[in-house]
């Protein structure tokens, strides 16, 4: 059987040093049971109806296999194989080739402005596209149809951003979240930014995303559309998640979460004529909204899930 292979000695040369230590600290690594040869991963799309533009392909050596949480996986094959529910391709290529069994039809590919897509993830959520030139897309199929959005210029800005979202690496308690989380409902990355101290991060920043971060903090501004337009922000430090939250309710934002496992220990600020909701999560942890009492979950949970590897299984 083929070793796995850490994901940082795979884009070592395209990705930031901040993004390859992080990598590296956490192990982060592709199996090559959730992967295929470029001509043979050619082959099988071929065979279920749809091209196989080489950006895709491209994508696939680069970081298909990369286990980014426990049990999902990034890949076009490795969300075939999962979608079809199929066994590694070592036992049963000619299967997947040939499209015996249960294969993906051309309609099960996304498309957006008439172009399709491919999916990227295998048991994951948030849920990935790849674009046929490789942009990547950020995509529902909680309906009938499905629905999609780009979201980053390319699969590095992409790892680039998980890589932020793992910012500062702090031991987290067995099953319990590790990071305080706010998320503010506008798009105001640049003013938390000067107040909290953080500096542009350009690696992870691009059309549909903006990135700042400090030894603090990380902050992502995100403009999916149809998605999210909003400012997320992650932290260690109870004081400065209580501090976003404070400018936040200032006037940036209408709608805000915070969402932490020290919640507890600090009082929560009230604004004038903006009701607060706290919600009692898994694990002990607690969830104040400031707003509508709408639900956060399917926003809040997708935008966070690529970036939480060490409390995999803990999300509410």
């Amino acid at each position: 059987m083929k070793r796995s292979l850490l994901l940082a000695d795979s884009l070592r040369d395209r990705l930031s040093d901040y993004a390859v230590g992080i990598l590296t600290t956490l192990d982060i690594r592709r199996d090559p049971d959730w992967t295929a040869p470029r001509d043979t991963l050619r082959a099988i799309l071929e065979n279920r109806g749809v091209g196989a533009p080489p950006a895709v392909l491209d994508i696939e050596e680069a970081v298909a296999g990369a286990e980014l949480n426990p049990g999902q996986y990034v890949g076009v094959f490795a969300a075939i194989r999962s979608r079809e529910r199929r066994p590694p391709l070592r036992k049963t290529e000619h299967a997947y080739v040939s499209g015996e069994g249960i294969r993906l039809q051309p309609k099960a590919f996304l498309r957006y402005e008439d172009k399709t897509l491919y999916p990227l993830s295998a048991g994951q959520d948030p849920e990935w596209s790849a674009g046929e030139k490789g942009r990547v897309y950020f995509e529902n199929r909680d309906d009938d149809y499905g629905y999609t959005s780009p979201a980053f210029d390319s699969i590095d800005q992409l790892i680039e951003t998980v890589a932020l979202m793992e910012h500062p690496l702090f031991p987290p308690e067995e099953g319990r979240l590790f990071q305080h989380y706010v998320r503010l409902d506008a798009p105001c990355c640049a003013q938390m930014a000067s107040l909290l101290g953080a500096e542009p991060f350009d690696a992870a920043t691009g059309e549909h995303s903006t990135a700042w971060r400090s030894d603090d903090l990380w902050i992502l501004e995100r403009r999916f559309r149809g998605f999210a337009e909003d400012t997320l922000i992650g932290t260690a430090s109870a004081e400065i998640a209580l501090q976003a939250v404070r400018e936040g309710l200032k006037g940036c934002s209408k709608d805000i979460e915070w969402k932490s496992p020290l919640q507890g220990a600090l009082p929560a600020p009230e604004a004038n004529g903006l009701p607060r909701f706290t919600r009692e999560a898994k694990n002990g942890r607690e969830r104040h909204v400031w707003g509508s009492p709408r639900a956060y979950d399917f926003d809040f949970k997708r935008a966070h899930a690529t970036g939480l590897r060490a409390a995999a299984g803990s999300s509410t």
